[in-house]
Order: C-alpha cells, then sequence, then structure tokens
C-alpha cells in the first residue's frame, strides 16, 4: 500500500526530552507554523499511553451519541462565568477539525467568521486567504461538525476550572486522566 500525502503537519516528540534548546526551537518552529498556515496539527510519539486514549476516544463517543438535548445542556449561558460554551474556538471536536469550547452543536458556528476577523488584523495565512477569496459571507456554510472542550485545568491561568459533562458515566474521569497525563 503506498503511503497518503497527509496536509496535515505530524510533529515527532519522542526524542523532545533528549533534545538540544536548537532542536526544541525547531520542533516549536514547527508546531507555529503548523497553527499558522493549517490551524492545528498532529503529534506523535508523544508518551500518552494507548489505553488512556482509547477509554478517552469510547468516552467522547458515547458523549456525541447522545440527545442533542443532553448535549445541548453543556452549552455555557454566560461567558463571563465559563467561557467554555459558547460560540468560540478550541478542543474536542466529532470530526477532528478547527474546534469550539463547552459543547456547540452542528451548524453552530461558521469558521469562516474568525478568518475574518484575523485579516482585518492582518493575521491570516495563505490557506485562509484562499477560502477568503473563494467565497462571499452569504456564500459561507455553517460548519459541519459539533464540539465539546473543557478549558485548561490549571489554577493559576486564573480561568474557571473545567465543568464537564456528568453524562456518559466515565466520560470526566476519561477526560482528566487524559488531561493530566504527563
Amino acid at each position: 500500500m503506498a503511503a497518503i500525502d497527509c496536509p496535515i503537519p505530524i510533529i515527532d516528540f519522542k526524542e523532545w526530552a533528549a533534545t538540544t534548546p536548537e532542536q526544541k526551537s525547531e520542533i516549536v518552529s514547527q508546531i507555529s507554523d503548523a497553527c499558522r498556515e493549517i490551524g492545528f496539527f498532529m503529534i506523535k510519539n508523544h508518551g500518552v499511553d494507548q489505553d488512556v486514549i482509547d477509554t478517552m476516544m469510547i468516552k467522547t463517543k458515547d458523549f456525541f451519541d447522545l440527545s442533542v438535548d443532553a448535549k445541548e445542556a453543556y452549552t455555557s449561558q454566560d461567558e463571563e462565568k465559563y467561557p467554555y460554551g459558547k460560540l468560540v474556538s478550541f478542543i474536542v471536536c466529532r470530526c477532528f477539525n478547527s474546534c469550539c469550547t463547552g459543547y456547540v452543536g452542528f451548524l453552530k458556528e461558521t469558521l469562516r467568521s474568525g478568518m475574518e476577523e484575523e485579516a482585518s488584523k492582518g493575521a491570516t495565512s495563505s490557506l485562509a486567504a484562499d477560502e477568503l477569496a473563494a467565497k462571499t459571507v452569504k456564500e459561507a456554510s455553517p460548519d459541519l461538525k459539533e464540539c465539546m472542550s473543557m478549558g485548561p485545568y490549571n489554577p493559576a491561568s486564573g480561568l474557571p476550572a473545567p465543568q464537564l459533562p456528568i453524562e456518559p458515566e466515565g466520560f470526566s474521569g476519561a477526560w482528566m486522566g487524559y488531561y493530566k497525563v504527563r
């Protein structure tokens, strides 16, 4: 079988602990480039135990299999108190695209609006610039994804602690187990 040419950057962390500052700087540059040009990346050889990953993935699938009403209970109603539930961007996506915070359902977010904001600040990647040139705002379609994220678990961040779903059973434990792996 031939190798598949993947446009998503794959960054190898296998030697991170043993690398020189210059080598770490190169890895950081790869991450920076990926974030600016593609918007996301994959990491291999990160050291997270496969059982931890598998449990988190199973519980994530179970969450997205819940009814829409059950999932929408985890959309923040007050961004000031808990900013992880509004139509913003970050962590767990069923389609593994750019994500949102808290739970946001299908057709509830449009990536294009974020690209337009970046463009107004002169911070648009070449990929985003091509997309913006291709369609007018009226032609932009809502994203075909649903998302759930928990925000940082770090009291020093000054942000609220994660408010994770209580269903499906084991979701919160699986996600915190994955999140806290060191």
